[in-house]
C-alpha cells in the first residue's frame, strides 16, 4: 500500500473527490434518503472505497431503501473486510454467526470477532464474543472469558455489554451490581434491559403496563427474542388479554427456533418459562418426541451452577 507522500496530486484530488462522495451519501442517509444515498455509496464503492462497501452492505441488511438481502449485504460485507473495513469484519462475523447470507460458522465467526477486536474495534465485538463464550456457542463455555469481553465492552458505554455484565453479575449472585448495570442500561435504551425491567415490575407489583411494555418491543426495530417468550406468558395466562393457548405455543416456538438457531435470548428467566411448558402439568407442550430433543437441550444448557441462583430464587 501506497505512503500518503508517495501518491500523485491527480491520485490525490481523486481520492478527496471520491471521500466527498461517501460523506455526502452519508447525510443523504441521516436524511432517510437512501435513493440517493446508494447512488453516492455505489459510485464510491466503484473505487473500492471500503465503508462505502460497508454502507451499502447495512443498506441491505436493514432494508434501508432496498429489499431486505441478507446474501447481498455479505457480499459486500466481504468486499469491504478485504479492504480492512474493521466494522465489516465485525458485521461478517455477525453474519457467519447467525448464517445470514453465508453458511452459517461459527469458528469464522469467532475468529472474524478476534480480527476486529485486534483492530480496535472494541464496542461490540467483545460483547458479541463474550456471548459465544457465555453460551458456549462455537467455543467451549467459559463464563470467566465471557466476564473479562463484556467488561471490553461496557467500558466503552455499550448498552447491551452493560445488560449483559449486568446479567452475569446478577446471575452469580451479585444482585446490586448486576441491577445497576442493568438500569444504566435501560436509561440509555437498551430493548433487552428495558424488557427485564418491565418483566421486574409486573412479577414484583403486578403492573398492568407490562402488556403495554410488550406491545411496543414487537413492533420495535430489533425485537429482543425473550419479547416471544412473554407475550406467550401474557397469552397463556390472560394478562390483559383472553386465554389463547395456541397463539401462546406459536410465541413459545417462535422463541425456541430463534434460540436454537443463534443464541439470542438475553434474559436467563425466560429459559425457567420454556423449561415449564415442557415439565409442568400446565405447561402448553406434552413431552412428545417432536420436543423432547429440546426439553433436554434447554435443561443440559441451562440448568447449570452460573444460572441456578436466579432460576431458583426468582419469583417467576
Amino acid at each position: 500500500m501506497k505512503k500518503y507522500e508517495q501518491f500523485n496530486e491527480k491520485e490525490l484530488m481523486e481520492s478527496a473527490k471520491i471521500e466527498a462522495t461517501y460523506y455526502r451519501a452519508l447525510a443523504f442517509c441521516q436524511q432517510s434518503n437512501y435513493k440517493d444515498a446508494l447512488q453516492l455509496l455505489h459510485e464510491a464503492a466503484a473505487f473500492n472505497h471500503p465503508m462505502s462497501l460497508y454502507s451499502i452492505g447495512v443498506l441491505y441488511e436493514n432494508g434501508y431503501g432496498v429489499r431486505k438481502n441478507y446474501k447481498l449485504a455479505a457480499s459486500y460485507y466481504q468486499q469491504a473486510a478485504k479492504l480492512g473495513a474493521v466494522k465489516a469484519i465485525h458485521n461478517l462475523a455477525t453474519f457467519y454467526r447467525r448464517g445470514h447470507g453465508v453458511k452459517q460458522d461459527l469458528a469464522q465467526a469467532v475468529a472474524l470477532y478476534k480480527k476486529a477486536m485486534k483492530l480496535g474495534e472494541i464496542e461490540l465485538a467483545p460483547y458479541n464474543l463474550g456471548t459465544m463464550y457465555f453460551k458456549g456457542i462455537g467455543v467451549r463455555e467459559n463464563t470467566e472469558k465471557a466476564l473479562e469481553l463484556y467488561k471490553i465492552s461496557a467500558d466503552t458505554g455499550a448498552a447491551v455489554a452493560k445488560f449483559a455484565l449486568g446479567v452475569l453479575y446478577y446471575s452469580n449472585g451479585m444482585i446490586d451490581i448486576g441491577k445497576s448495570l442493568i438500569n444504566e442500561a435501560t436509561e440509555i435504551g437498551n430493548e433487552h434491559a428495558i424488557l427485564w425491567s418491565a418483566v421486574e415490575e409486573y412479577y414484583n407489583n403486578g403492573d398492568l403496563n407490562f402488556l403495554e411494555v410488550l406491545n411496543e418491543m414487537i413492533n420495535s426495530e430489533v425485537v429482543p427474542t425473550e419479547t416471544y417468550v412473554w407475550l406467550g406468558v401474557v397469552y397463556q395466562n390472560g394478562i390483559g388479554v383472553k386465554v389463547d393457548t395456541q397463539k401462546a405455543r406459536q410465541y413459545y416456538l417462535k422463541a425456541i427456533k430463534l434460540e436454537k438457531l443463534v443464541g439470542c435470548i438475553e434474559d436467563p428467566r425466560a429459559y425457567k418459562i420454556l423449561a415449564k411448558q415442557f415439565s409442568e402439568e400446565k405447561g402448553v407442550f406434552k413431552k412428545n418426541a417432536e420436543r423432547e430433543d429440546f426439553y433436554l437441550w434447554l435443561v443440559t444448557r441451562y440448568e447449570n451452577t452460573k444460572l441456578k441462583r436466579l432460576l431458583e430464587n426468582t419469583n417467576i
